[in-house]
């Protein structure tokens, strides 16, 4: 895990995409706005 990240680069993970979840991973990680905001591959779904 990254220091100030909740999620690091390559770690698998759970999303929304509207009301259902996903399994994703985390492609990179950063802050925009004073937020954290995640780039994620969700898992099955072409590039």
């Amino acid at each position: 895990m990254v220091l100030g990240f909740r999620f690091a680069r390559g770690e698998k993970v759970l999303c929304y995409h509207g009301p259902l979840l996903h399994h994703a991973i985390c492609l990179r990680a950063k802050i925009e706005n004073n937020r954290d905001e995640y780039f994620i591959h969700y898992t099955g779904w072409s590039p």
